[in-house]
């Protein structure tokens, strides 16, 4: 027998009861089998959130006292009929263990969870009611433990199995207690980040940085540089242009030199004469 009571209920589900609770309840077999996975952690955790009201303990002994061994083949054979007895007998008890404010609660969260309408959806969780406390005895007698006890024991297990939509309904309406933990969402998960998990994006934006700065740098124009100033001492000196000298310069210049050439003729003259 498998310790796991969600796992445990969930194996009393076979195939051809789920078809025959869809027949039953006159809805599609998909919408039956998502209202049955969600609401057996669902009636599980509200079953645990009972037994903490004053009498809750002694109501829930008392329920999962009345159950008999042959749950399941009964089930089927009622199921095959009409059904109704077994529906609202379920449907009482459940209104007898957790309150009738609450089991509205309970039916409005399974009808946002799995789609389905109306008096299908009260009269799956009376189904499901003999098939939740079935499973509770067959675990308190394998174990020894009161009923209480095995619901306090699989607490893990109804989160673990507990979907994460259908918890956060019935988290905000106040039916899931608080010493029942919700499974983290994945939205949840994503926002716990260890110590370390900055260090690799700012080791990527420091390496980004880097290459922008050496681009940047490369196509940076450089500015031209300016000439050194040479001393005064070590320029060159310029030569100053020739002044053009005057028309009266040059006409004296010019009878000059006539006249000097007229005075080598005539001493050449008057030397040659003297040597006759």
């Amino acid at each position: 027998m498998p310790t796991n009571l969600v796992a445990l209920i969930s194996g009393l589900l076979t195939p051809d009861l789920v078809g025959r609770i869809a027949t039953h309840l006159g809805i599609d077999r998909r919408l039956a089998e998502k209202a049955l996975s969600g609401g057996v952690p669902a009636l599980l955790a509200s079953l645990l959130a009972s037994v903490g009201k004053p009498g809750g303990e002694e109501r829930l002994a008392d329920a999962v006292a009345q159950q008999q061994s042959g749950t399941l083949t009964g089930l089927a054979n009622a199921l095959g009929g009409s059904g109704t007895a077994i529906t609202e007998g379920g449907t009482n008890t459940l209104a007898s263990l957790l309150g009738g404010s609450t089991l509205s609660v309970l039916t409005s969260a399974i009808e946002g969870y799995a789609g389905t309408r109306g008096a299908s959806t009260k009269g799956l969780l009376g189904i499901l009611a003999p098939l939740v406390l079935g499973g509770i005895h067959q675990l308190q007698r394998a174990t020894g433990s009161s009923a209480a006890e095995v619901l306090s024991s699989q607490r893990d297990n109804i989160v673990r199995a507990m979907p994460a939509s259908l918890a956060d309904t019935l988290k905000s309406s106040g039916l899931l207690p608080g010493s029942v933990s919700t499974p983290p969402t994945h939205a949840a998960r994503g926002n716990e980040t260890s110590p370390l998990a900055w260090l690799l994006p700012a080791l990527l934006a420091l390496v980004a940085l880097a290459i922008a700065w050496q681009l940047l740098s490369r196509r940076r124009p450089r500015s031209p540089r300016r000439p050194k100033m040479q001393s005064r001492l070590l320029r060159p000196r310029c030569r100053r242009a020739p002044r053009r000298r005057s028309r009266a310069f040059a006409a004296s210049k010019l009878v000059m030199q006539t006249w000097a050439q007229r005075r080598r003729r005539h001493l050449t003259g008057s030397s040659a004469r003297s040597r006759l």
